[in-house]
């Protein structure tokens, strides 16, 4: 209950933010926690984006996540190079995604036993709330697609924006 607390006030404060000006050439780095569908597991997200134009750009992520005990599949990786389009309004930055992905699962016990890998089409939405001008909190959803079905992935971090010399 604590935690839910705290992200309500996070929000609260952020929300009234600006948002940063999205400027070609700007260099995005994040990192934050992933809640990924293996066993409700609280996982890692890092992330590099290029903003080739105002609005679009060009974002690869990583995410990595381990089961508990009880579960047949041991740990989860995702990796996916995806183009966002930013809808850039006052106070907040709205994106959606779409690419691709690679979803690496190690399991204990068959059939998940060893290493497999699945190719995914990735689809998502994201907001970021500006804390100052080179520091925003984001929270994004994205849903994995490939062979063996769909899944979603929430993530909650901050994103660090190198920007461009003039």
């Amino acid at each position: 209950m604590k935690t839910v607390k705290l992200l309500i006030a996070l929000f609260c404060l952020f929300a009234t933010q600006s948002a940063m000006a999205q400027e070609k050439g700007d260099i995005n780095l994040s990192a934050g926690f992933s809640g990924m569908h293996l066993d409700n597991a609280l996982g890692l997200a890092v992330g590099a984006e290029y903003m080739f134009a105002q609005k679009f750009g060009v974002a690869a992520g990583l995410l990595y996540s381990e089961a508990s005990n009880t579960n047949p599949v041991r740990f989860e990786s995702l990796l996916s190079l995806d183009f966002r389009y930013y809808f850039l309004k006052k106070g907040i930055s709205a994106y959606a995604y779409s690419g691709y992905g690679i979803h690496q699962a190690q399991g204990l016990v068959s059939p998940f036993d060893g290493i497999r890998n699945f190719h995914s089409a990735t689809f998502g939405a994201g907001v970021e709330y500006g804390v100052s001008e080179n520091l925003n909190v984001y929270l994004q959803s994205k849903g994995w697609y490939n062979e063996e079905g769909s899944f979603q992935t929430f993530n909650l971090g901050v994103a660090f924006r190198l920007k461009k010399k003039k």
